[in-house]
Formats: C-alpha cells, structure tokens, sequence
C-alpha cells in the first residue's frame, strides 16, 4: 500500500500533519518506524503526526540544482537500506508527502 497526502504551500500545515497521525491511529495501522528528510518542514510534520520519528540524509530531496551532486549516493544508501530491511524480514511502507502546488517528480 502506497499513500499519497497532499500538504498546503505553507511552512506546516499542522491540521493536516495531526489529521496523518490520526488516520493511522484509528485504522490501526501498526507503526514501527518513522523516517523524515532532515529537511525542517518534513521533521515537524513527522513529530506532529507521529511524535517518534528519526532522520536519513538519504531522504533528502536533491531534484534542486544545489543538491543534485548527492543524487547518487543518497539513492544508493536508500536502496542499500531497503534491502538490510528486507533481510532482516522487516515489511516497510513508503508513504510520500507531496506538496500540493509540486508536480509528481517520481
């Protein structure tokens, strides 16, 4: 399961970052980890959902000119981490914020 959550321009939306927290709370969707991009926005949207979360810099957007250098290795360390998951058995879940006004870069 892949879900997409459309987040407003402005710097928090904390009535949408609340409203992402309570959605897995009464589905009951079980939570064992949360990752966030280093990047501010992403860390308070991840605390005011789920209060628990750790960063990777492997998160980080690099679709900016500024950090497109990282590109590579950044992919690299995600993939290289989605794989020590799956051998430990681990199932994880990708869950994409995507601001409302960007267009689908993926």
């Amino acid at each position: 399961m892949n879900i997409e959550i459309k987040i407003s321009k402005k710097p928090v939306d904390y009535k949408k970052a609340e409203q992402i927290g309570n959605f897995f709370r009464e589905n009951k969707i079980k939570i064992d980890k949360v990752l966030s991009s280093e990047w501010c926005r992403c860390k308070e949207t991840a605390k005011i959902a789920f209060k628990d979360f750790s960063t990777n810099s492997f998160l980080n957007s690099f679709y900016s000119p500024k950090y497109a250098k990282n590109r590579s290795k950044q992919i690299k360390a995600l993939k290289d981490y989605i794989k020590m998951l799956m051998q430990e058995g681990l199932r994880f879940q990708r869950i994409k914020f995507k601001p409302a006004y960007q267009k689908d870069l993926l």
